[in-house]
């Protein structure tokens, strides 16, 4: 601790080690998840006209392009599947992961402000904003679920029981966003 000529403290937070989650302490900062995440997920959809609709109509208009330009114009095959099915399949991944790394790299510059001020685990805001990838994605998800209505798609019971644990490893698509960006929130 430095006391300075005008009587002001400061203070140096440093860690206990060089590379530590600390997850303990990160629970006991679970509410700052809630607000962290809930602000975004306000702030984005309120800046933009279309509002939730955005988070539909984004994935939506991707696919209408790559059916078009991949699947019509190039024949690219898809597995007996209607094309706009297979490729929304893959967007909505792709869009979880790649906004999810992007919305945690920036986070940390946008918020440089709150992490001067007051002292909360860092770790709390590229996770809140990848969770707001993870909201758009179950709001995709919805969309998708429809498209295999919609197509008709066959949906096989036992393909999905079998590939339905695969959803379990489905947070792990942010988390590996989370690490590529950690490093540089610590």
């Amino acid at each position: 601790m430095d006391v300075k000529d005008n009587n002001d403290y400061y203070f140096e937070i440093k860690p206990k080690l060089a590379f530590s989650l600390n997850l303990k302490e990160l629970i006991e900062y679970k509410e700052l998840f809630y607000f962290f995440t809930w602000r975004d997920v306000k702030v984005k959809y309120k800046q933009t006209t279309l509002g939730f609709l955005w988070a539909i109509l984004q994935p939506l208009i991707m696919m209408v392009i790559f059916t078009f330009f991949i699947g019509k114009t190039m024949n690219v095959p898809s597995d007996d599947m209607e094309y706009p099915v297979f490729a929304f399949s893959g967007l909505i991944l792709w869009t979880v992961f790649s906004s999810g790394i992007t919305n945690a790299g920036n986070s940390m510059v946008s918020n440089a402000q709150i992490i001067k001020k007051i002292y909360f685990p860092r770790l709390v805001i590229p996770i809140s904003s990848i969770l707001v990838s993870v909201f758009d994605f179950l709001i995709a998800f919805m969309v998708f679920i429809v498209l295999i209505v919609v197509y008709e798609q066959p949906v096989d019971v036992l393909k999905a029981f079998i590939f339905g644990h695969l959803l379990c490893l489905l947070p792990l698509l942010p988390l590996l966003a989370l690490d590529v960006c950690l490093p540089h929130s610590m």
